[in-house]
C-alpha cells in the first residue's frame, strides 16, 4: 500500500519504508484515541531502503503476527525476510511491535509518502474491533409507564367482573320488581350465556377509557417541543450562534436522573491548545507575551532558548509561507511557538538541527538523543554546537531533574524556580525544568559508553551535574467554564470519570485544571504491567479505602488506572476494581482503547444500576456514547462520528450542566405528573361510570352525555396537560443555577416515588367518592330541584355530571402546576368552555331539525336553558369541586409550612428575592407562584452545599437572612431539605 501525505490508512498496515532516510514517519491518531499529537512509526532496517516500487516488489517474506485483537496500544509479530540473492539461505527474522504498525483510521502527517503492508484489514482491524454495535435506547420512564398501564389493565378487568357478577345477581331482582324493563325490551334475560355476554359487552365498551389511548401521542409531541425549545436555548449555543442537536428524543427525561458521567478529555475538556504562557530564569518570571520586546537577550536567555529547541523532537513544515511544527506531543510545539521571537527552527534531520537565532542561521550536530518517556520523565540530547563544544541538554519533569542538578538544594535560583513551580501547578499549568551541561572530549566518551550500556540494559542512566537553565509553563486550554461546570456537576451529586486515551501525566493534570482532582487529594495509582504487581497495587489501594471507612473518614482520594492495568482488571477482578473506584471521589483512566471507554461505561451500568451519561467528541468515543444510557456528543475538530452516534450534540462541555439540570428536571417533572395526571383523569372519569351500575342496575347506561365519553381525551381533557408537558417549572431557572444540589433532590425525590403514586390513587378514590355521592343525593329523587318542581331527569344529570367532573379534574391539574403563563389559564378556560360549547352546538343543530320537542341519538332538547335556569345545579357545580379538592388544598399548605420539600424552598426563596428586587411590582417574576406577603428579608445568601452521602436528599444549612435597613423582624429563613412532604 503506498500512501502519501495527508492520506487516511485504510487497513493496519506494517510499515516498510518510507520518504525519510531513517524510514520514519508520522502518524495523527485523533479519530483512534483522540490525541491531535503524532506519533512517530519506525521502519525496519531490512526494509527501509525500499524506496520505490521495483524494490518493494522484490521484498521476498512473510509476517508471523498475533491474532486481531482491539488493544490499539499494542502489537507482537516476527517479519522474515527471505535474501532475494540467496534463497536457500534462512530467512533473517526480525521483531515487530507496535512501532511498526499504522492503525487504520490514522493520517500520515508530516511525512511525503511511505510504504505499507496490510496485516490486518476489514472488519479484524483495531479499529473495528473497538466499535460497538449500535442498539435503540428507550427511557427509563417507560418501564413506569408500561406498569401504570399494567395495574390500570388489572383495574379495568376487575371492574369487568365485578359488573358481570353484580349485574347477573340483579337479575333476579329485576324479574321481581322491574318486570317491565324486560317486557319493554330494555333488557334481554333469556338465558344465562347471553346475559353474560350482554353484561360483558357493555361493561368492556364503557371501561375501555381507563387506558389513556391518547397518552402516547401526546408524550411523543410532547418530547418534540422540548426537543426545539433545547435547540432554541440560547445559552446552550455556542459563541457563533451554532445550536445543539437532540437525536434522540426519548430520552429527555433521563437526563434528570443521570449518576455517573463519564468523559473524555481531548476537544471535550480541552481546546486542543497548548500555549506557553510563562518561563522562569532564576528569580524572574517572564510572560510569553513580553519575550518579543526583549532585544538583547541575556547569554542565560539564550541557552535556555537553545535548550527549548534542540530538547525537542518536532518537525518544522512549510505552510502558506509559514512555519509549522508537527510532534509527537503537543508540549513542544507551544515550546516552540512561545520562543520564536528569539529562535526559529528550519529543518532538523537525524543527525543535524538548522534553526535561526535573532535572524542568524545557526547548524548544530546531534551526537545522542535519549527520547521522553512515562519512565523517565526526561528528554536528553547531546549536540555538538557551530563552535564545536559538547553539550548535553535535558528537560523534564522538577521532581525528576531537581537531583541532577549540580547546585545544592540551598542556592537562590534553585529556590526561586522551585518556588515558580509551586506557584505555576497551583494555577494548573504544565511546568519543565530545563539544564544544559558541557561535556569535554573525555566526558562525552565516557558519557556514550554508559548511553550504550543503558540502552542495553533499558536502564534510565543520563549524566548528572547539570546546570539549572530555567522552567516554563504551559496551559493546556481548557473550554471556557469547564472548571465551574465539573464543580457544579460533582455538586449536583452526580461521579465524573475521565476516561482518555492521553498520557497519564496529560489526564492528571487535566483533571487538576478542570478541579476534578483537588490539589489536596491523594492519587491512587494502578498502573501495574503484570498481573502480581496488580494485586499487589490494587491490595494497598483497598488499604487506604479501608482505612478511611474505619476511621469515619472522607476518602479524599482520586484513583488513576491505565490502559493495560485496566484491561488486566477488567478480565480478572472488575468488582473489586469498581470497590475501589466508587470509593474514590473521581476516576481517571488514561491510555485506554476505545472499547476499554466502553467496558468500563457496561461495569458501572450494570453492576451498579444506575443511569449512566458518556460524553465525547471524536471516533473513539462512539462505543462509550453508544453504552450508556445516554450518550452526548460534542462537536468539535475530530469529525462528526460522535455527534451522529449521540443522542444529543452540543457545542461545549459547560452546556452539559443546563442540560441536566434544567431541561432535564423540566422534562422529568413534565412527563412524569402528565403521565400520572392522564391516568388519574381517565381512572376518576370511569370510576363514577362503574359506581353508576348500583344505580342503573348494570344495564350499560352512560354517566355521561353522548358527546362526553368519545371527546374527554381528544378535546376536553387534552389542553391542559398537553401545556403542562412543555410549559411547567417546579423551580424557577435561576434558583437551579443557584442550588446545583437541587439536581441531586429532584432525582431522589422521583414523582414515580410509591407513595406518591399513593397520594394520587388516593386523591382519585376521594375525588370520585365525593363526585358519585353528591350527584346521588342531588338525584335520589326526594327534591324538586328543577322548574315547575319536577326532579332532575338523567339528560340533567349527564350535563351536570360532566362538568362536575371536568371541574374536579381541570382544578387538580391547576393545582399540580407552579409556572402560570397566559397561555397555561387559556388552556384551562378552554377546556371548560369546549364542554358548554358542544353541548349547546349540538342541541341548537339538533332542534333546528326538529319540529316539535323530543331528542334524536340521545341528544336532549331544552337540557341546557334548564340547567342554566336552576340555582341548584350551580351550587352543585360549586359545591362538589370544593368538596373534593378541599384535602388537596389542606395537605397542599401543610406541607408548604410545615413539611416543605426543597422545590417549594427554592420557589420561596426566589418570590422573596424577587419581591425585594421588584418592590413596586408586588409580585414575582412573570409565570411564578405570586407570594401573599410581602418578606421583610433584604437578602438571601446561597445556602453551603454539603453532600452526606450518594443517593442522599441534599441538605443545606438555613438559608441566612440578612435584615433589611430599618426592618424591625426577621421572617423565619427556608429550610432545604427538611421535611420528606412533597
Amino acid at each position: 500500500v503506498f500512501l502519501k501525505k495527508g492520506d487516511k490508512v485504510p487497513a493496519d498496515l506494517m510499515l516498510l519504508s518510507t520518504s525519510y532516510e531513517d524510514g520514519n514517519c508520522f502518524i495523527e491518531t485523533s479519530e483512534l484515541d483522540g490525541e491531535t499529537s503524532l506519533k512517530r512509526r519506525n521502519g525496519l532496517p531490512a526494509t527501509m531502503h525500499a524506496s520505490t516500487p521495483s524494490q518493494i516488489s522484490q521484498l521476498t517474506g512473510r509476517i508471523q503476527c498475533e491474532l486481531p485483537n482491539e488493544n490499539l496500544h499494542k502489537f507482537e509479530g516476527v517479519l522474515y525476510v527471505q535474501d532475494a540473492a540467496d534463497t536457500a539461505a534462512p530467512a533473517e527474522a526480525h521483531s515487530l511491535s507496535s512501532s511498526q504498525l499504522l492503525l487504520r483510521g490514522s493520517f500520515l502527517r508530516n511525512t511525503d509518502h511511505c510504504y505499507g503492508v496490510v496485516v490486518y484489514a476489514g472488519v479484524e482491524t483495531k479499529i473495528f474491533k473497538n466499535l460497538k454495535q449500535g442498539g435503540l435506547k428507550f427511557s427509563t420512564m417507560e418501564d413506569k409507564v408500561n406498569t401504570v398501564v399494567s395495574l390500570a389493565f388489572a383495574y379495568n378487568a376487575l371492574m369487568l367482573v365485578v359488573s358481570m357478577i353484580l349485574g347477573q345477581q340483579r337479575i333476579a331482582d329485576v324479574q321481581k320488581a322491574s318486570w317491565y324493563l324486560q317486557a319493554a325490551g330494555y333488557v334481554d334475560l333469556d338465558g344465562t350465556a347471553s346475559g353474560l355476554l350482554e353484561l360483558f359487552m357493555n361493561a368492556f365498551i364503557l371501561y375501555s377509557y381507563t387506558i389513556p389511548v391518547s397518552l402516547f401521542v401526546i408524550i411523543e409531541a410532547v418530547r418534540v417541543i422540548q426537543r426545539q425549545f433545547m435547540v432554541w436555548d440560547d445559552e446552550l449555543k455556542s459563541v457563533n450562534g451554532r445550536p445543539m442537536r437532540v437525536n434522540n428524543s426519548n430520552l429527555n427525561e433521563d437526563l434528570s436522573v443521570v449518576e455517573y458521567v463519564f468523559s473524555d478529555k481531548t476537544g471535550t475538556l480541552t481546546r486542543n491548545e497548548m500555549v506557553l504562557v510563562k518561563v522562569c530564569l532564576g528569580d524572574m518570571v517572564t510572560s510569553v507575551a513580553e519575550l518579543p520586546g526583549i532585544k538583547a537577550p541575556t547569554d542565560a536567555m539564550r541557552q535556555l532558548w537553545r535548550c527549548i529547541l534542540l530538547c525537542n523532537s518536532a518537525i518544522p513544515s512549510m505552510e502558506n509561507g509559514e512555519v509549522t511544527y508537527e510532534s509527537q506531543s503537543p508540549d513542544e510545539i507551544a515550546l516552540l511557538k512561545g520562543i520564536r521571537a528569539h529562535v526559529q527552527l528550519v529543518q532538523r534531520t537525524k543527525n543535524t538541527v538548522r534553526f535561526t537565532e535573532l535572524g542568524v542561521p545557526v547548524e548544530v550536530t546531534i551526537l545522542a538523543v535519549l527520547e521522553f518517556n512515562s519512565d523517565r520523565k526526561r528528554m536528553t540530547v547531546v549536540v555538538r554546537d557551530e563552535t564545536g563544544a559538547v553539550v548535553a541538554y535535558c528537560k523534564g519533569a522538577d521532581n525528576i531533574m531537581v537531583p541532577r542538578l549540580r547546585v545544592p538544594a540551598t542556592d537562590p535560583a534553585l529556590v526561586a524556580t522551585t518556588r515558580h513551580l509551586h506557584d505555576f501547578s497551583e494555577q494548573g499549568l504544565r511546568t519543565l525544568v530545563f539544564a544544559a551541561k558541557s561535556l569535554a572530549n573525555d566526558a562525552y566518551t565516557r558519557f556514550q559508553a554508559q548511553l550504550d550500556d543503558a540502552r542495553a540494559r533499558s536502564t534510565t542512566a543520563t549524566p548528572r551535574g547539570f546546570d539549572l537553565l530555567g522552567a516554563s509553563a504551559i496551559e493546556d486550554r481548557l473550554q471556557d467554564q469547564v472548571p465551574e461546570t465539573i464543580e457544579a456537576l460533582l455538586a449536583s451529586g452526580i461521579r465524573v470519570w475521565l476516561l482518555t486515551g492521553d498520557k497519564t501525566e496529560t489526564a492528571v493534570n487535566i483533571g487538576h485544571s478542570c478541579r476534578l482532582v483537588a490539589r489536596d487529594m491523594t492519587i491512587l495509582k494502578i498502573d501495574a504491567p503484570t498481573l502480581p504487581d496488580l494485586a499487589e497495587q490494587m491490595a494497598r489501594c483497598w488499604d487506604v479505602v479501608a482505612a478511611a471507612a474505619e476511621g469515619g473518614d472522607q476518602l479524599r482520594c482520586a484513583l488513576v488506572v491505565t490502559g493495560d492495568a485496566l484491561a488486566m482488571a477488567l478480565e480478572t477482578c472488575p468488582r473489586e476494581l469498581l470497590a475501589i473506584a466508587t470509593a474514590c471521589m473521581s476516576v481517571i483512566c488514561a491510555r485506554v482503547s476505545p472499547i476499554q471507554k466502553a467496558q468500563v461505561v457496561r461495569l458501572v451500568k450494570t453492576e451498579l444500576g444506575v443511569t449512566t451519561l458518556s460524553i465525547g467528541d471524536g471516533a473513539n468515543d462512539v462505543s462509550m456514547i453508544q453504552e450508556a444510557h445516554i450518550g452526548v456528543g460534542i462537536e468539535g475538530v475530530e469529525g462528526a462520528q460522535a455527534v451522529r452516534a449521540a443522542d444529543f450534540a452540543i457545542v461545549e462541555f459547560r452546556a452539559l450542566l443546563r442540560l441536566l439540570s434544567i431541561h432535564g428536571r423540566y422534562s422529568l417533572q413534565r412527563l412524569s405528573y402528565l403521565v400520572i395526571y392522564s391516568f388519574y383523569k381517565n381512572i376518576s372519569f370511569i370510576t363514577i361510570q362503574f359506581l353508576f351500575g348500583f344505580w342503573n342496575i348494570w344495564s350499560g347506561s352512560t354517566n355521561y352525555s353522548a358527546w362526553m365519553m368519545p371527546y374527554w381525551n381528544v378535546l376536553y381533557t387534552f389542553l391542559p396537560p398537553f401545556l403542562y408537558g412543555f410549559l411547567e417549572k417546579d423551580v424557577p431557572e435561576p434558583q437551579l443555577q443557584r442550588y446545583p444540589a437541587a439536581y441531586m433532590s429532584a432525582r431522589d425525590a422521583s414523582p414515580w416515588a410509591w407513595h406518591r403514586l399513593v397520594a394520587w390513587t388516593v386523591s382519585c378514590i376521594w375525588h370520585t367518592a365525593v363526585q358519585w355521592f353528591g350527584m346521588y343525593c342531588l338525584f335520589d329523587g326526594t327534591g324538586a330541584l328543577a322548574a315547575a318542581g319536577f326532579t332532575g331527569d338523567v339528560f340533567q344529570y349527564q350535563w351536570l355530571n360532566g362538568i362536575t367532573m371536568l371541574l374536579v379534574v381541570t382544578a387538580k391539574i391547576a393545582l399540580q402546576s407552579h409556572y402560570w403563563t397566559w397561555i397555561t389559564a387559556a388552556g384551562l378556560v378552554i377546556s371548560l368552555i369546549l364542554y358548554v360549547l358542544t353541548l349547546g352546538v349540538v342541541e341548537g343543530i339538533t332542534l333546528s331539525q326538529l319540529s316539535t320537542g323530543g331528542a334524536i341519538d340521545n341528544i336532549p332538547i331544552g337540557t341546557n336553558s334548564a340547567m342554566y335556569a336552576t340555582p341548584a345545579y350551580w351550587f352543585v357545580a360549586a359545591v362538589i369541586p370544593v368538596a373534593a379538592l378541599l384535602p388537596d388544598l389542606t395537605v397542599a399548605y401543610w406541607q408548604a409550612q410545615f413539611r416543605p420539600d426543597d422545590a417549594t424552598v427554592l420557589r420561596e426563596e426566589h418570590a422573596q428575592l424577587m419581591a425585594r428586587t421588584y418592590p413596586d411590582l408586588g409580585s414575582v417574576e412573570p409565570g411564578m407562584t405570586m407570594v401573599t406577603k410581602k418578606p421583610s428579608l433584604a437578602a438571601v445568601a446561597p445556602a453551603p452545599i454539603t453532600m452526606a452521602s450518594e443517593g442522599e436528599a441534599f441538605k443545606t444549612a438555613a438559608l441566612a437572612p440578612l435584615l433589611a435597613p430599618g426592618a424591625t423582624s426577621v421572617s423565619p429563613p427556608p429550610r432545604l431539605g427538611a421535611g420528606a412532604g412533597d
